[in-house]
């Protein structure tokens, strides 16, 4: 309960004072009902990602209040305030919000907080990995259905090769091309 009200006033206080980390304004808060949904949803570490997704839908079912939380998981992400397990669900969540465009991951508005994932020092190997997952293949998220963030961590440790992280240059002309002039 603590960590939980330590993350709602931190939201707070990055959206009252108009910090803008993650294109998050007052109007887009989270209310306390919806902060503990996604808490809760970003603790199911052992569940399968597509049980935890299902949870998602049934939660959270208008764009509107997709963005307003995967905004808000931005913030958790970038001022690790999550596990590593949690970190994943975090990931997947934002990509689930925008997996309805056809599997076409460059129409996620988010594409430039996951490349920063990937560019950021403190990234963990098994984080870089399911960034790059779903990133890179059409419809990964349903792949990803049936494993669970405890899971890819353990397999992680087993896999202990490098991660090669492609030019991402080439991500970002993607996803400009991919989104509309404002």
């Amino acid at each position: 309960h603590i960590r939980h009200t330590y993350i709602y006033t931190h939201i707070h206080i990055y959206l009252q004072f108009n910090i803008d980390l993650t294109m998050a304004t007052t109007s887009q808060v989270l209310n306390n009902g919806e902060l503990q949904k996604v808490l809760l949803l970003l603790n199911n570490v052992k569940k399968t990602f597509g049980q935890i997704k299902d949870k998602f839908n049934m939660d959270f079912n208008k764009i509107q209040e997709k963005f307003r939380v995967a905004s808000s998981i931005c913030i958790l992400l970038e001022d690790e305030l999550l596990t590593l397990a949690e970190r994943l669900v975090g990931y997947y969540l934002i990509c689930a919000a925008y997996e309805s465009n056809a599997g076409d991951t460059m129409k996620n508005p988010f594409i430039p907080f996951f490349i920063k994932g990937l560019q950021r020092n403190g990234t963990k190997r098994v984080e870089k990995r399911l960034i790059l997952t779903l990133l890179n293949a059409p419809g990964s998220i349903n792949d990803l259905n049936n494993a669970s963030a405890d899971g890819i961590i353990e397999d992680d440790k087993k896999n202990q090769q490098k991660v090669l992280i492609p030019d991402l240059s080439q991500y970002m002309a993607q996803y400009n091309s991919e989104v509309p002039n404002v």
